[in-house]
């Protein structure tokens, strides 16, 4: 979408305090490439006037470096036109991890569709010698089209030992389906 976008101006000098509006607009072409997702980031950074580098060691291999620390950020602006079909994110993988003490549950999802997709992802837990049921923290994210995304589901340290059935839910806003996977493991 970079290739879209048109920001004025592009450089400002502010106040401490200050404000100042920044103008930007996106011409969408009318081709096949504007009928897809498109995405792009602007990024807002803090220009440091560079300092004369003087070395008290001068030879012939003499190296200077400086670092300018700054700040920055980025916007993300994206579209998502509406004859996109965005029904399309699958599980690549949905699997457990015991790294550093920590137990987590992980659904890796990739969006095989041509628009961006508005995603919920939980995961319920129960154990299967009691019947106790809990649902990890819900996840709201949106993934672009032909990317891959790690979500990692944390199991609270206070949940009790024994053998659980997770079930994972990957709701991408598609009123005639939902994603799951299921696995059983066993906490020790």
């Amino acid at each position: 979408m970079s290739k879209w976008l048109n920001i004025t101006p592009t450089f400002i000098q502010l106040k401490p305090y200050e404000k100042k509006k920044v103008n930007y607009s996106v011409a969408i072409p009318y081709t096949e490439q504007g009928k897809k997702a498109a995405w792009s980031i602007i990024m807002i950074e803090q220009q440091e006037a560079r300092t004369k580098l003087d070395p008290t060691n001068k030879s012939d291999n003499t190296v200077a470096l400086g670092v300018i620390p700054t700040y920055a950020f980025g916007v993300f602006v994206y579209q998502n036109p509406p004859n996109v079909d965005n029904n399309n994110v699958e599980f690549v993988d949905f699997k457990l991890t015991n790294e550093n003490d920590a137990t987590t549950i992980i659904i890796e999802a990739e969006n095989k569709g041509d628009g961006i997709a508005y995603c919920t992802a939980y995961i319920d837990l129960t154990n299967i010698n009691t019947g106790d049921q809990q649902r990890l923290t819900v996840k709201k994210f949106t993934i672009i089209p032909g990317l891959i995304r790690d979500f990692a589901f944390p199991i609270p340290k206070q949940i009790p030992k024994g053998d659980y059935i997770a079930v994972g839910v990957l709701d991408f806003e598609n009123s005639e389906e939902i994603q799951a996977a299921k696995m059983e493991f066993t906490l020790k």
